[in-house]
C-alpha cells in the first residue's frame, strides 16, 4: 500500500511564510541564544548557497545551518 502523506515544515520569514515540503523531520529542538553563531564570512561569501545561511547552531558535537527564508523567492 503506497503511503501518499507529506510532511511540511512552515517557514515564517519578515514579508512572507511558506510551505517546504520535507521527506522527513528528525527533531525539533529548543535552541539557546548563546547556541547561535554567525555565519563566518568565508563561507557566506565563498560558497554558493552561503548567501542562504542566516546563522549557525553550535549543539554539542553538531552545527546546524538556518536558512534565511527572506532570500528565496517564491
Amino acid at each position: 500500500m503506497k503511503n501518499n502523506s507529506r510532511n511540511i515544515v512552515i517557514a515564517k520569514g519578515k514579508e512572507k511564510d511558506f510551505g517546504m515540503v520535507v521527506d522527513e523531520v528528525e527533531e525539533i529542538m529548543r535552541v539557546l541564544n548563546h547556541e547561535i553563531e554567525s555565519v563566518p564570512e568565508e563561507i557566506s561569501r565563498n560558497t554558493i548557497n552561503g548567501k542562504y545561511l542566516k546563522n549557525i547552531i553550535n549543539k554539542k558535537d553538531d552545527l546546524i545551518f538556518v536558512i534565511d527564508v527572506d532570500k528565496f523567492s517564491v
